[in-house]
């Protein structure tokens, strides 16, 4: 995280009159004082004015006020020093692929993080134009940025990497392979140990598998691991069968296999995803979301129970794309694309809204042209530790804290290609060892372009604002002593010379006051008379020479509100007791 920060912090202006000088503050970012930040700085009040009022930190700023803009009294504003974006890429790297992809049909996964360690993998597909295909996984370290083992898990056929994740203990790796093979149409998921990537248990299921790495879970239960995804079958060309399967992972074997007509001849991705109580949760006719329903699956048993879809409020052409469940608040996240937005749900019993954004996610939202293809909170939107950040399509990255609306972070124009997905993956857990004081999080992603070459990168802090108090104290010359002192009808104008007065006993203050334009050093000792029950001064000229010993602190109107009329003899200036609430 970096902060921006003022030096000085604070800003005082005393007007005479005339006017005060100008006064400067250095805008630097803490930790990184050097670090660029484009910025826009700004006050609220018509008594000041700040210069330059955008730029790029490190910077001074200069904070001028206007006395013909107030009356006597005293001001507070702020210089509000707000950067442009609110977040900024301060490391960027790449490492080589440790292999050299062919030029032909190329098919990436999204990249996934171990929950034990440091580790991360993807995988990778390519037909080579023709026999021998490749199907490989690689594991690189995001402590080291390196490559740790590539391995070639199939070289026949066609195996299309659909979707990756890691076990609960960090020893194995579960890749659903789309398996298009001549005359025949299956999917497959593999067990493969993360030490050497070797596989040591394989499922095959008739059904074509399309989806993404959105549409996989898992979840562990009494011990073992049970691996959920959903798919669209596509042997029917003009009608689509919509699946999900469990995969009970110590014996990979297939516990649950349930299907339902979707209508439609559009391939989809069906969104799916674990509860903290082991259930899994998917959509129905998510289509159209008005027709939509719920559906939670009791793993391993497969008890269904099916609940209407609570109105959504993006509209019916809005497909539901992503379903993800909160680990933090216990809800259930439904995301639509198009008419974007999202809801967070409680499922603890028949699921309700709690909270919903309907801010788009499309192209009049974000930046019009950038992106060449649809964008909305994907099917591969997770939670990866900190509960609202996503990843989404187009090179940005999402925050969407469902109550002030979605805010993007893009990833500069070096790093903007719109023709080619980049099939990345945030890290903003815990154990992101990027992570530190400055960098909040990671975003990695393969290089653009059609042919992946290379991972890279994108070390990302939040930028926080710098609000800066300034104080005026528009002021008139304080009167000399003695009876001409009249006060003012209304509110109490005048002097703004203050001695920092409460209720504490046995107060003492060295104070200088300005007396027919000279100042004069005084000690004032006060102390409650607790008999009398009010305040009385001990006054001292700066040597420790008595002047006034038990002034009472009681004021009356007009002459007799100067408590020192009676003694103007020792001009040292007159002095009055107000209520606050009557300081303008």
């Amino acid at each position: 995280m970096i902060n921006l920060e003022g030096n000085p912090s604070s800003l005082s202006f005393t007007i005479g009159p005339p006017n005060p000088s100008n006064k400067t503050v250095a805008v630097t970012s803490s930790d990184s004082p050097n670090f660029e930040v484009p910025y826009t700085a700004s006050v609220s009040q018509s008594w000041d004015s700040v210069a330059p009022t955008s730029g790029t930190t490190p910077v001074t700023e200069t904070v001028t006020v206007d006395s013909s803009a107030v009356s006597p009294g005293i001001y507070v504003d702020h210089l509000d020093i707000v950067p442009t974006s609110g977040y900024a890429v301060v490391n960027h790297g790449s490492f080589a692929l440790p292999f050299t992809p062919q030029p032909s049909d190329t098919f990436n996964s999204k990249i996934v993080f171990s929950p034990t360690d440091t580790s991360a993998y993807w995988g990778f597909y390519s037909d080579n134009l023709g026999p021998p295909e490749e199907a490989r996984i690689v594991k690189f370290d995001r402590a080291t940025n390196s490559v740790v083992w590539s391995v070639l898990v199939h070289n026949t056929d066609t195996f299309q990497p659909g979707a990756l994740i890691v076990s609960s203990d960090g020893l194995h790796l579960y890749v659903v392979w789309s398996h298009i093979a001549t005359g025949t149409n299956n999917f497959v998921v593999d067990k493969l140990q993360t030490s050497d990537g070797s596989i040591v248990g394989s499922v095959t299921t008739a059904g074509t598998f399309k989806g993404s790495a959105g549409d996989i879970d898992l979840v562990s239960i009494g011990g073992i691991d049970y691996v959920a995804w959903a798919g669209c079958n596509n042997n029917n060309v003009s009608d689509k069968i919509f699946e999900t399967f469990v995969v009970r992972t110590s014996d990979m074997s297939v516990v649950i296999h349930i299907t339902y007509d979707s209508g439609s001849s559009v391939i989809l991705s069906t969104p799916c995803a674990f509860d903290g109580s082991g259930n899994l949760w998917r959509v129905t006719n998510h289509l159209v979301p008005a027709n939509a329903q719920l559906l939670k699956i009791a793993v391993p048993l497969g008890t269904q129970t099916l609940y209407a879809m609570p109105a959504l409020p993006f509209g019916d052409a809005s497909e539901i794309d992503a379903l993800t469940y909160d680990p933090i608040t216990g809800h259930l996240i439904v995301s639509q694309s198009y008419n974007a937005g999202s809801v967070s749900m409680d499922i603890t019993g028949t699921p309700t809204i709690v909270t919903s954004n309907a801010t788009k996610i499309g192209y009049s939202s974000m930046v019009p042209g950038l992106f060449g293809f649809r964008v909305c909170t994907p099917n591969t939107s997770r939670l990866n530790g900190g509960a609202t950040w996503f990843e989404i399509a187009g090179f940005a990255l999402l925050k969407n804290d469902l109550s002030t609306g979605f805010s993007t972070v893009l990833l500069g124009p070096t790093h903007t290609d719109p023709s080619v997905g980049r099939f990345h993956n945030l890290d903003d857990t815990n154990s992101n060892p990027h992570k530190t004081s400055i960098i909040d999080m990671t975003l990695w992603a393969m290089t653009p372009g059609g042919i992946p070459t290379a991972f890279e990168w994108f070390d990302i802090a939040i930028i926080n604002s710098a609000h800066i108090p300034i104080t005026l104290s528009s002021n008139v010359p304080s009167p000399p002593g003695g009876d001409h002192y009249v006060a003012p009808s209304g509110l109490v104008s005048g002097t703004a010379q203050t001695v920092p007065l409460d209720n504490s006993p046995n107060q003492f203050w060295n104070i200088s006051v300005s007396v027919d334009g000279k100042s004069i050093p005084l000690q004032v000792a006060l102390r409650y008379n607790e008999i009398a029950q009010y305040w009385v001064a001990t006054i001292y000229d700066q040597n420790g020479n008595l002047l006034l010993d038990s002034v009472p602190f009681v004021t009356g109107v007009g002459k007799s509100q100067n408590l020192l009329a009676q003694f103007a003899y020792l001009k040292i200036g007159s002095a009055t007791v107000f209520n606050a609430s009557r300081v303008s």
